[in-house]
């Protein structure tokens, strides 16, 4: 079997051998073995299940955190002539039932999937029925709680396995301790599995730390820093504020391109700022931690970490976006005081306390009741209490995942309609006569995205939104816009005694284990005569080998 997935690696990604680890790793799943693969950043995690996906019989399903993640991966595969797919809020309904028939006709080994999918029944119902002989989960590190990148949906995966009928499981990630990969084990309820860590020496990286008494001081030394490297590079900073000042000093003060990407930067000018860099537009790109996952670019010559982040876990896998094409790349670490109280302030604030959560879900309670809530209402959900939107953002997770509340994704603006003439009168108005012909006999409102009002009017949104108000004062509908986003159900809107005593309990736990994993990282940082090489390998349970 192994030769045949050779086969086909020479024939789809014109290799004729596999990398270290890669073998090992794809041998056990066509061993239908379930595995857990732990490969750095760059190490080649996704042919370990492309390459399976093609000896398999039948589909191979990936879990991606990330939309932009999959659309990367399937722009390449379609380039290759790959069989392969994603379904996801981004894909059209004529193109879902593209693939469907693809699936159910046995043409198509993967589909990429985010886990928020199987939310969907209809869809669960049916894809239980197809013929599944793999289940990939990528970034599986997410699974954990005691993992640096914790998502509640991945939590659930395991429900989702043994209603497929328990195919063989591939676990891949970048980085998981060996806590993490316990937990990753334990919560898929994985059989006997092989563990395979490997290839996290990446010789061509060279580390290095600073440690910095003032802010000024840090500065000057990050612009010599970069004056001495040419290519490009990524400095990350722990917060927006961080960001734009940065920007702000290295434009005036270095004769690069420089860019800033963070979220709260407009989403298509974060992605025209991403191919950018990607493209050599930007020689130095600033960004918060929400840049790097799935980027490809092979010639990054240097990482900065100008804060110091909150684990190794994310320095390694930030880190190791440098030096792809194998060529020397540096790494540097800057310390100082005033960053370490920053991750002292996200490790408080993604652990927030009984009676923090006590006081969102009541206003959820509150204010859920009249109106749809998104989980970025920041001012409902605190309602006049001092709650932080970060720590709003790790109380809302933790309630989805304590089973308090549920969260549905709304991917498009959408616009519901309610008739209140009688349709003789819609004669008068081509407008509404048209709008009405949208409703479905049996149904006694339409719900449509306004994106599709806008180009079936051939007017623009607002004007679409101008043209309902003129209705409902009127008084011929009645409309509401239900906005993109996040929306919060409430399924219970009360902890009990019990609840309380064990959710306390874990969070005393969580902050212990969240100041352990930032000692770990200050410890790095103050390395003397010793080797930070060693230190990280020995982190992630892989043994250093002194060079002969």
């Amino acid at each position: 079997m192994i030769l045949k997935a050779k086969n086909y690696l020479e024939k789809y990604f014109g290799y004729k051998e596999f990398r270290k680890g890669q073998e090992l790793i794809i041998g056990s799943i066509l061993e239908k073995k379930d595995t857990v693969g732990v490969m750095p950043t760059g190490g080649g995690k996704s042919l370990c299940y492309q390459i399976p996906a093609l000896c398999f019989p039948g589909l191979t399903i990936v879990i991606s955190p990330l939309i932009s993640l999959m659309k990367d991966q399937i722009d390449f595969l379609h380039s290759i002539n790959y069989p392969a797919e994603l379904l996801n809020s981004t894909v059209n309904q004529q193109k879902q039932r593209e693939i469907v028939n693809l699936i159910e006709q046995n043409q198509l080994k993967l589909l990429y999937l985010t886990p928020e999918r199987f939310k969907n029944e209809n869809f669960l119902n049916w894809i239980s029925k197809q013929n599944i002989s793999l289940f990939a989960i990528d970034e599986a590190h997410c699974i954990s709680e005691w993992g640096h990148d914790f998502r509640v949906e991945y939590r659930k995966l395991n429900d989702i396995i043994k209603k497929m009928g328990r195919p063989p499981v591939l676990a891949l990630t970048a980085t998981a301790t060996e806590e993490v990969r316990s937990d990753i084990v334990k919560t898929l309820a994985l059989d006997k599995p092989n563990i395979y860590v490997s290839g996290f020496n990446r010789d061509n990286l060279i580390y290095g730390a600073q440690n910095h008494l003032t802010e000024e001081e840090k500065n000057k030394a990050v612009i010599e820093f970069i004056n001495k490297i040419s290519g490009a590079g990524i400095i990350y900073t722990s917060s927006i504020k961080n960001a734009e000042n940065l920007y702000y000093i290295l434009n005036s003060n270095l004769k690069k391109k420089i860019g800033v990407y963070h979220g709260s930067v407009e989403p298509l000018k974060r992605k025209k700022i991403q191919e950018d860099f990607l493209n050599n537009q930007i020689d130095v790109l600033i960004a918060t931690n929400a840049f790097g996952m799935g980027v490809n670019k092979p010639d990054i010559r240097f990482v900065v970490h100008y804060s110091i982040p909150g684990t190794i876990e994310a320095y390694y896998q930030e880190t190791g976006r440098a030096g792809r094409d194998g060529k020397t790349s540096y790494c540097l670490l800057m310390e100082y005081q005033d960053d370490i109280d920053i991750q002292d302030f996200f490790i408080q604030a993604k652990n927030p306390t009984i009676d923090e959560m006590e006081i969102v879900l009541a206003n959820i309670k509150k204010h859920s009741k009249n109106k749809t809530l998104y989980t970025d209402d920041y001012e409902l959900l605190s309602d006049g209490e001092n709650l932080s939107n970060f720590k709003i953002d790790a109380i809302v997770k933790q309630l989805n995942f304590m089973g308090f509340i549920e969260s549905d994704y709304i991917p498009e603006d959408r616009v519901e309609v309610r008739f209140n003439s009688d349709k003789t009168i819609f004669k008068k108005d081509n407008f509404i006569e048209e709008l009405f012909s949208l409703k479905n006999d049996n149904e006694s409102q339409l719900s449509v995205q306004l994106k599709y009002l806008s180009k079936r009017f051939d007017l623009s949104e607002k004007m679409i939104n101008e043209k309902l108000v003129s209705l409902k004062k009127d008084k011929v509908i009645n409309f509401n816009i239900i906005k993109a986003g996040k929306v919060i159900k409430i399924v219970k809107g009360q902890f009990s005694n019990d609840e309380k005593k064990l959710y306390h309990e874990k969070v005393v736990v969580k902050i212990k284990h969240d100041k352990e994993k930032l000692k770990s990282v200050i410890k790095y940082a103050s390395l003397y005569n010793e080797c930070r090489r060693k230190y990280l390998l020995n982190y992630f349970g892989e043994e250093f080998k002194e060079p002969k």
